[in-house]
């Protein structure tokens, strides 16, 4: 009777768990050049989940040395809405969303599972991020390592 029993439960707990899928994840890549004269603090920020962000709330990456680098956020949800924000250290300019990511932007997010390349300028008039010529090469560039805030 106790082996009957307990294949009936087993068996409700299996049949209970087949019908639910691990979620899905996937990557978004940002492709960003710091083509501004001082060094840029970054950070990505999810609009879909509150409180997201890479690579976590208490680091960023540093763009300074003017080469293109791939920020990554890992395993964000398929269809998820993913920003960039950065700013100087002293925040006298941003860019995306800011370094906190409570600015509203143009053209600084993708959807989770894209891809997406800018370049980060300072010019005499407002701040500007725009995309690499048409044909440029786009090399990931070296691995950037997220520092404590």
């Amino acid at each position: 009777m106790h082996k009957l029993l307990a294949a009936i439960f087993f068996g409700v707990l299996l049949s209970i768990g087949a019908g639910t899928e691990p979620a899905q994840s996937a990557d978004a890549t940002f492709k960003l050049t710091n083509n501004a004269p001082n060094t840029i603090r970054v950070k990505l920020f999810s609009q879909t989940r509150r409180g997201w962000q890479w690579p976590s709330a208490s680091r960023h990456w540093v763009l300074d040395d003017g080469r293109q680098h791939s920020l990554v956020a890992g395993q964000c949800r398929p269809g998820e809405k993913i920003c960039y924000g950065g700013s100087y250290k002293n925040k006298s300019k941003h860019w995306g969303v800011g370094l906190d990511g409570n600015r509203t932007c143009s053209n600084c997010c993708i959807t989770c599972g894209g891809s997406h390349a800018w370049n980060l300028n300072d010019g005499s008039g407002p701040v500007v991020a725009s995309r690499p010529p048409r044909g440029q090469v786009i090399d990931d560039g070296p691995v950037l390592i997220p520092v404590d805030e």
